[in-house]
């Protein structure tokens, strides 16, 4: 049986857990407006018709009454549709493929907020210069497209983790299409500190509860997060220090950053934390190495990096990520990593050097049989 507006509002409200008053503070309407067009002694306008969909996360269609909320594709299946278009290593049209997935699905539900920053996931990978799939035919009009899905988030979306991403791809985007001002308003919503996060709170209420071992697992997803915003904040000073012309200083940071991993997982196979949004550190440390002159070093990181995906990875994949660092064991499953282009990295125009080098071209054996087995 079709509901009407108002007892499909009420419905919509009281399964997000609203009240009257925080529905209409959301859409800008008084309480009592809320309150006529449930109990059907009123309609909302047109106008309001879009802002309710949004904070409902629904089409127009369903606040309407003309489509059917049970029956909507259901966005697990949408969000299944597009991962299946993905290849590795990645690709601008494998990428695309999974965008125009999402984009389908936004055309039912138009104001999903997973929908929505999954497609600004997409559209910055592809329009930001740094990417290596950066799209630079299309860049422009991804970038407005992730603008004006990143309003909708501002707008309407309560919850903390999609607008704060939201407001980092903007920012990243604004910088890269010369939007400083902009960039900067964006920059001015983050908390001075990283340490406030969801697992922080976990592991207080954990503990509080006498609930030890989900407050030491709390704590491991804590520690996992900080680990994240401190190695890629440390490759970028590394990067920093590039553009000042000082490689000696970015070299030493990624010597330390390795140091530091082979003491977290002191025994074991490391955990993918050498691969951040800025590259592969052992790659990173192998480039500044050519670059001073040191090409024993360069040689040494690059088995280490090739080492990783061809073996260490493969045995962690079999345990199912199962791992023995006090800090981390409880959250292995959650950091699986994706293959690296492993050839692009070793034609790198910088490692020309080491072609002659006799553990150089044993790299490059173990690649081709590590790609066999792939097959």
């Amino acid at each position: 049986m079709q509901h009407s507006i108002g007892k499909t509002i009420k419905e919509l409200r009281k399964s997000r857990g609203l009240t009257q008053e925080e529905l209409a503070e959301k859409i800008g309407v008084t309480a009592q407006a809320i309150s006529k067009w449930e109990n059907e002694s009123g309609m909302p306008d047109l106008s309001q018709i879009v802002p309710l969909a949004h904070v409902f996360g629904v089409s127009t269609d369903t606040i309407l009454g003309t489509g059917d909320i049970k029956k909507n594709e259901d966005i697990s299946e949408i969000m299944r549709r597009a991962q299946s278009k993905l290849t590795f290593p990645l690709t601008i049209e494998c990428l695309t493929d999974k965008y125009n997935v999402l984009l389908e699905g936004l055309e039912i539900y138009p104001n999903n907020f997973t929908l929505l920053i999954n497609c600004m996931e997409i559209e910055i990978s592809l329009a930001y210069p740094q990417n290596p799939v950066y799209d630079a035919k299309n860049a422009k009009a991804l970038y407005e497209a992730c603008e004006k899905h990143a309003n909708t988030i501002f707008s309407y979306d309560d919850n903390v983790n999609r607008i704060l991403r939201a407001r980092m791809i903007m920012l990243m985007l604004h910088c890269a299409n010369g939007k400083f001002e902009e960039a900067r308003r964006q920059a001015e919503k983050f908390p001075s500190r990283a340490d406030f996060n969801i697992h922080k709170m976990y592991s207080i209420h954990a503990h509080w509860q006498k609930d030890y071992k989900t407050e030491i697992t709390s704590w491991q997803f804590y520690i996992m997060n900080l680990l994240h915003a401190l190695l890629y904040g440390a490759v970028s000073l590394g990067k920093a220090y590039d553009l000042t012309e000082e490689p000696e200083k970015a070299m030493d940071i990624y010597k330390r950053l390795i140091r530091m991993l082979d003491i977290i997982f002191e025994g074991e196979t490391k955990m993918p934390f050498h691969h951040v949004e800025g590259g592969d550190i052992y790659v990173l440390l192998a480039e500044k190495a050519i670059e001073l002159g040191n090409a024993e070093l360069a040689i040494d990181s690059l088995e280490k990096a090739i080492k990783y995906d061809v073996e260490e990875k493969e045995n962690l994949i079999a345990s199912n990520f199962k791992i023995e660092s006090p800090f981390l064991s409880n959250v292995g499953g959650r950091l699986g990593d994706r293959y690296q282009n492993l050839d692009e990295i070793m034609s790198k125009e910088c490692f020309a050097t080491l072609k002659d080098n006799e553990r150089y071209k044993k790299l490059l054996i173990d690649i081709d049989a590590f790609k066999e087995r792939l097959k």
